[in-house]
């Protein structure tokens, strides 16, 4: 009976059916690789949050210039951590640590200028330091994509 079916299917030139044709598709799998990656990536940026909110209530309670040490420190000790990481998970925590210091280190670099600049620059200096940022981003937009 199949032997017939199959010479139907031949002769009249359409495609045999598949018991796989009807089932649904598989979901793919995850990527790990880039996955690892792109946490590696954001890890970071993620944290700028953080180090911000504390940069603000340091430098309250230090001073802006001594904030801008302990952010260097902070900063440092990432950079420390992840030179010497033997494995990702310790890489991970060196992108951790240097998350906080950057986001120290972006939300009270221009408070500090703007304190000891003068008058006649402190817009201009400050406002300089947010385009810098965004014209790192617009190249990083136009090269990368």
């Amino acid at each position: 009976m199949a032997d017939q079916e199959a010479e139907t299917n031949a002769i009249s030139g359409q495609p045999q059916k598949i018991t796989m044709d009807f089932d649904p598709p598989k979901k793919p799998k995850i990527n790990k690789y880039a996955f690892t990656c792109a946490l590696l990536a954001t890890m970071t940026s993620a944290l700028l949050g953080y180090g911000s909110w504390a940069a603000g209530r340091t430098s309250d309670w230090i001073g802006r210039r001594y904030t801008i040490l302990v952010a260097q420190a902070i900063f440092f000790a990432g950079a420390i951590l992840m030179g010497f990481a033997t494995n990702y998970a310790f890489l991970m925590v060196g992108r951790f640590v240097a998350g906080i210091g950057v986001g120290y280190e972006l939300m009270i670099a221009p408070v500090y200028t703007a304190e000891i600049s003068p008058a006649s620059t402190r817009g201009f200096l400050t406002s300089f330091f947010e385009m810098v940022i965004i014209l790192r981003y617009s190249k990083e937009s136009l090269c990368f994509g």
